[in-house]
């Protein structure tokens, strides 16, 4: 059934070592030969281009900011103007706040730091890996397999479930400032949430085009929506019960703040996730009961504001909880590069 799809998947350069391999079983050793020159080739480009590009990411300014100009009138004009170099014009309709900041800060960061870009691209692949699963089976003719886009949210929980912790040492200037916990939670939660939305709509949409499921896009999109709510809630619960500071070393982008603090976090993402599995059992069996698409969007609508109530009840909590415990959140944050 994907024949045709895998043969223009094939020319992908990335997926050159897989073609050599199926050359290799059809007894055509010249051709596997050139695809796996072909590849070494390839991934000494894309080692270069990765030392370029990290180097002039973090040492260089964005492209399209500008120095701030001289005067409070001149200045007035370059808001009004949408040339903010932090909000621009594509966050414009951000609240010149805290919250806006953070939240501006955050989505800036998504692509521009290694460590969110590596969970952005894997929290998009990893619904197509587990399709695989289906296919032994004829699972990608089902309309269900849309659904499958709410991987997407529960793949988010490492960077959900940690918001302080990417953070690090860098807190400290939160605290110096004497900022706002409710908005820094808010800002760091409405920036993954919008993420996860635009991931959501590209996941639904490319598991509609392979399952011919496209009339349950809606409802499945609206269903991983209001799944968010609930995630971001924990997460900042999480976050600040038990932050993990990442990285605490300059030679490891994937370490922990301590040994078995990887453990902890992994611990913390699957508690985080069996909660939001819990919470989301009266909508699935509603969901599963109505049958039809548009009845299943009703039931998502419904399932929308529950979500947003739980986001607020959940962070009012984490609130709470962190207000007497900053100073030692902050020593948490706070370690040494080893």
């Amino acid at each position: 059934d994907v024949r045709s799809f895998a043969d223009v998947a094939a020319t992908v350069p990335l997926l050159w070592p897989t073609r050599a391999m199926t050359s290799i079983g059809e007894d055509r050793p010249g051709s596997a030969l050139i695809m796996l020159i072909g590849s070494l080739v390839v991934l000494v480009a894309l080692l270069l281009w990765w030392q370029l590009s990290l180097d002039r990411v973090l040492t260089t300014a964005e492209p399209g900011s500008k120095k701030p100009s001289r005067g409070p009138a001149s200045a007035d004009r370059d808001r009004a103007a949408g040339a903010d170099p932090l909000f621009g014009r594509v966050l414009g309709w951000l609240p010149r706040s805290a919250f806006g900041a953070v939240t501006a800060r955050e989505l800036r960061l998504t692509w521009r730091d290694p460590r969110r870009r590596i969970n952005l691209i894997s929290s998009i692949l990893l619904p197509f890996i587990l399709v695989g699963g289906f296919l032994t089976n004829g699972g990608l003719d089902h309309p269900g397999t849309v659904y499958l886009c709410a991987a997407v949210v529960l793949l988010a929980g490492g960077k959900a479930f940690n918001q302080l912790g990417i953070d690090g040492r860098a807190w400290s200037v939160h605290e110096a400032a004497g900022s706002d916990l409710r908005g820094d939670l808010d800002g760091k939660a409405l920036a993954v949430g919008l993420v996860q939305v635009l991931e959501i709509v590209i996941v639904a949409v490319a598991l509609a085009a392979l399952s011919g499921g496209w009339g349950e896009v809606v409802p499945a999109s609206l269903f991983a929506l209001a799944l968010s709510g609930p995630q971001l809630g924990i997460g900042n619960w999480c976050s600040v019960a038990a932050p993990i500071p990442v990285p605490p070393t300059t030679t490891n982008a994937w370490g922990t703040g301590s040994p078995g603090a990887g453990c902890l976090s992994g611990l913390l993402a699957m508690g985080g996730m069996a909660a939001m599995a819990v919470l989301a059992v009266p909508f699935v069996i509603a969901a599963v009961l109505v049958p039809g698409p548009v009845p299943r969007i009703g039931v998502a609508v419904i399932a929308l504001p529950c979500a947003m109530a739980l986001y607020r009840l959940l962070t009012r909590w984490a609130v709470a909880y962190a207000a007497s415990k900053r100073p030692e959140i902050l020593a948490k944050l706070t370690v040494r590069s080893a």
